[in-house]
């Protein structure tokens, strides 16, 4: 047995090599799914709650028709980024919208909150009774 072994130079050598390259792509990957994730976060910010104090129906205005090209991507973005880290992007609870023909968005007014029941008032005789009928008549006739 040798001392010497070139085999054994010659895999840590590509071992060596194969995780630069390994280490390089993760963490290209890693950089484009976090500027995903930022860029998926900054615009919906920017729509649902700007500090330009605009409405989001006003930033969907800006977009014209191509408002519904906005969620359509950013639905990708979404999708994309949980795809390959699950549950990064929570399910978003969206105020009704409709996507009308031309590609424009309207926000919808929330649905009216449901009317109070009507309860008709029920007398029940029983229960209320009359202080008079209980007491006792004390009256004393005078001669």
């Amino acid at each position: 047995m040798s001392i010497i072994n070139f085999n054994s130079v010659a895999q840590t050598d590509l071992q060596q090599k194969q995780a630069v390259v390994r280490d390089k792509i993760t963490k290209d990957i890693n950089d484009v799914l976090r500027m995903m994730l930022d860029t998926y976060n900054r615009d919906m910010q920017l729509v649902w709650a700007n500090s330009s104090g605009l409405t989001p129906q006003q930033v969907l205005d800006g977009f014209g028709k191509d408002a519904q090209q906005l969620f359509f991507l950013a639905g990708l973005l979404e999708k994309t980024v949980n795809a390959t880290a699950n549950g990064t992007i929570p399910q978003q609870t969206l105020p009704p919208l409709t996507m009308n023909a031309d590609g424009s968005v309207t926000i919808l007014p929330p649905p009216a909150p449901p009317a109070p029941p009507v309860v008709d008032p029920v007398v029940d005789a029983s229960s209320s009774s009359d202080s008079s009928s209980s007491s006792s008549d004390t009256s004393v006739a005078v001669p």
